[in-house]
């Protein structure tokens, strides 16, 4: 998957009714259109975090799809 230019290794979560999420880490690699802000808080057996959104300036591209402008989620638990 590249979004807004920066290769990105991609897991393919078909059942899920989410769109893009990317670590944490990625905030500081992209331009976004706007300051992060948390969209969404969630919780696993171990952890309680908070998801932060905000759209990148640039277009996510998956193999012929171009996804223009989308919000893209920032979760702190992926690698």
């Amino acid at each position: 998957m590249d979004v807004a230019g920066h290769s990105i290794d991609t897991h393919i979560d078909a059942g899920s009714m989410g769109g893009f999420s990317l670590p944490e880490a990625m905030i500081d690699k992209l331009t976004l259109k706007s300051a992060p802000v948390v969209v969404a808080h969630a919780r696993t057996v171990t952890n309680s975090f908070d998801i932060k959104g905000a759209p990148p300036t640039g277009t996510i591209t998956l193999g012929a799809l171009s996804f223009p402008d989308p919000l893209v989620e920032f979760q702190p638990l992926f690698p």
